[in-house]
């Protein structure tokens, strides 16, 4: 069996043959898509999309609110964390990779947070790698059941299981 890209008289293509001999499509392959990040900083170079959360922006997130208030003066337009994401593609099933930059602080006896999400596809593993700092992470089932995961070494890792859960990180410093 002779294969050519171009399908000429006597010959099939590639996709052909695959079928001829497994039985099924070809497997398609694509291009590898990288991202730069600085480890020093956690600077994404060319992250795909990105976010500021200020601390005016945890407005009732923190339990005890009068410290939070008493704090909103001096903090309220500082960003406490940044998210900087990239997606090489819209296609379902590709990896997207992120990157957290924590300000170190705290309200009351709470370090700094991030206001956490909730994943709209529930079968979507999550891995953490914590640079620099201590940190913790906080997950809530759909059923308001907690567990965490603290890192007090650096670097480590957090691993997040595929299943409906919401969560949100919390540390002295990520970067």
């Amino acid at each position: 069996m002779v294969l050519s890209k171009a399908g000429g008289a006597g010959q099939i293509s590639a996709d052909a043959a695959c079928n001829a001999i497994s039985g099924s499509p070809l497997m398609r392959l694509f291009e590898p898509i990288g991202c730069k990040v600085d480890l020093s900083t956690g600077a994404m170079a060319n992250a795909t999309g990105s976010y500021q959360k200020r601390f005016r922006d945890l407005d009732g997130l923190y339990a005890d609110a009068a410290a939070f208030e008493a704090m909103r003066a001096i903090w309220g337009e500082r960003i406490v964390y940044e998210v900087s994401e990239f997606r090489p593609t819209e296609q379902s099933g590709d990896l997207i990779f992120g990157v957290t930059r924590m300000a170190p602080g705290k309200v009351g006896d709470e370090y700094f947070m991030t206001r956490g999400h909730i994943h709209n596809q529930a079968d979507r593993p999550e891995i953490y790698y914590g640079q620099k700092g201590r940190g913790l992470m906080l997950m809530e089932s759909p059923e308001a059941r907690f567990a965490s995961c603290r890192s007090t070494r650096r670097p480590s890792v957090m691993f997040r299981r595929s299943g409906s859960t919401a969560r949100s990180m919390s540390g002295k410093t990520i970067w």
